[in-house]
């Protein structure tokens, strides 16, 4: 709780998590009402088609600043893209990452990649 209420001098908290899978939309939602009032209903589709994808996101508590990618799957390959763009993103002082235990987040690409910041995270498992 103290990363998030008043991190080290310096450092900075950083909520990492993803989201999906989700169809990204071209087009505005339908009204959430019909005409007469009564809440509209659509059907639910859990099949992973090909145009489904997965959202990281990254929020920088200080400030709210984040960062976002997508990727086709939620994987090693999608997390440390994240951890990158983190990086880059925020080239200096600590940085304290929380995330939540998938197996991606500590796998051993994750665990052995040769990014800077990796050095650095403090992850507070849920």
């Amino acid at each position: 709780m103290t990363a998030y209420t008043s991190p080290p001098v310096g450092a900075t908290t950083i909520c990492v998590d993803e989201l999906g899978p989700v169809i990204p939309r071209t087009f505005p939602p339908a009204s959430g009402w019909s005409p007469t009032g009564t809440r509209l209903h659509a059907p639910l589709e859990y099949s992973r088609g090909s145009e489904k994808v997965w959202i990281y996101g990254a929020l920088r508590v200080c400030d709210g600043q984040a960062v976002t990618l997508l990727t086709r799957s939620r994987n090693t390959a999608g997390y440390l893209a994240l951890l990158e763009a983190i990086a880059a993103a925020n080239p200096t002082g600590e940085l304290y990452l929380i995330s939540d235990n998938l197996s991606s987040h500590k796998s051993p690409p994750i665990v052995e990649s040769q990014l800077p910041l990796l050095a650095l995270i403090t992850r507070i498992a849920g």
